[in-house]
C-alpha cells in the first residue's frame, strides 16, 4: 500500500517539475518577444537619432566664422576664460600665502613649546 502513495507522490513531482518547465518556457517566449521589441525600438531611435545628428551637422555647418554671432560668442567665451585664469592665479596666491602663514604659526608653536 506504500508504494502506490509513493507512485503518486512521484507522478505529482513529475507533473509540477513539468508545469514548472512549461512556465519556463512560457516565459523564455515572453523574454524573446519583449527583446525582439526592444530590438526594434533600437533601430527605430537610432534612425531618428542619425536624422538628428544629419540636422545637427548641417546647422553647424551653416554656422560660418564670419558670422557676427560666431564672433561675438568666441569673444565671449575669450574673456570668460581669460577672467577664469585670473582667478584661479589669485586663488592660488591666496592659497599659497594662506600656506605660509600656517607654516609660520605651526613653527612658532614648535618653537614655543621645545
Amino acid at each position: 500500500m506504500l508504494l502506490p502513495a509513493r507512485k503518486k507522490l512521484e507522478d505529482f513531482q513529475k507533473d509540477a517539475i513539468f508545469r514548472q518547465m512549461q512556465e519556463y518556457k512560457r516565459e523564455c517566449h515572453r523574454l524573446e518577444r519583449r527583446t525582439q521589441q526592444y530590438e526594434e525600438q533600437q533601430v527605430d531611435y537610432e534612425s531618428q537619432l542619425s536624422a538628428v545628428n544629419i540636422q545637427w551637422e548641417q546647422r553647424l555647418t551653416g554656422f560660418t566664422e564670419n558670422d557676427p554671432t560666431a564672433e561675438a560668442i568666441s569673444d565671449a567665451l575669450r574673456k570668460k576664460g581669460e577672467y577664469t585664469k585670473e582667478a584661479v592665479v589669485r586663488l592660488l596666491e591666496t592659497i599659497e600665502a594662506w600656506l605660509a602663514k600656517r607654516e609660520r604659526f605651526f613653527g612658532d608653536l614648535v618653537e614655543k613649546g621645545a
